[in-house]
């Protein structure tokens, strides 16, 4: 069952990138001995876990997450464990190969090791879109979108549980044209 979540810190307008590879990170992702201290901790694990998406390493970007952690997206879209995210997200980069995500704002809640983060998304439609209403080919146009995810995050750094959300109308008003959603 989801928790609830309570309401934050704003601690930043700019998520700042974290300093070179994320090599703090093992087979079960952040050190364990790592505990969750501050909330400047958990900023730097968001954008350690930014910078793994945009730079295409994936294996850190997954290692960043529990093995059962628990996704949910818009409308019925659910993956449980880090196999079925990693196949989940696979779909999208299928569609959106140059996908990149762009932090506007996060806040943190210490108490509840959670955060929330408001973010743009920008890439290319460059392959098929496959989704639970059908899949929709590549149209070759570029798209921008606001979103919004929530975290929640272990002692030891790992995130167990995200709730993404994005303005699927558009996205789907860039890629096929006004009046199409």
């Amino acid at each position: 069952m989801p928790q609830a979540w309570p309401c934050g810190i704003l601690i930043g307008e700019v998520l700042v990138r974290s300093k070179g590879p994320t090599s703090h990170l093992s087979d079960e992702g952040v050190n364990a001995a790592m505990a969750i201290k501050t909330a400047a901790q958990l900023r730097e694990l968001m954008a350690a876990n930014i910078e793994a998406w945009n730079e295409r390493r994936l294996d850190d970007y997954y290692a960043q997450f529990t093995r059962g952690v628990v996704f949910q997206g818009p409308g019925a879209t659910r993956a449980v464990g880090r196999d079925a995210l990693r196949a989940h997200y696979g779909t999208a980069l299928a569609a959106f190969p140059d996908l990149v995500i762009t932090t506007e704002q996060i806040v943190v809640d210490l108490d509840a090791k959670a955060m929330a983060s408001r973010q743009i998304e920008v890439g290319t439609h460059t392959g098929d879109l496959v989704t639970a209403q059908g899949t929709l080919p590549a149209t070759g146009r570029s798209m921008s979108m606001s979103g919004a995810v929530f975290a929640r995050f272990d002692d030891a750094g790992l995130i167990v549980e995200m709730i993404e959300y994005f303005d699927r109308m558009a996205m789907t008003e860039q890629l096929l044209g006004p009046g199409t959603t």
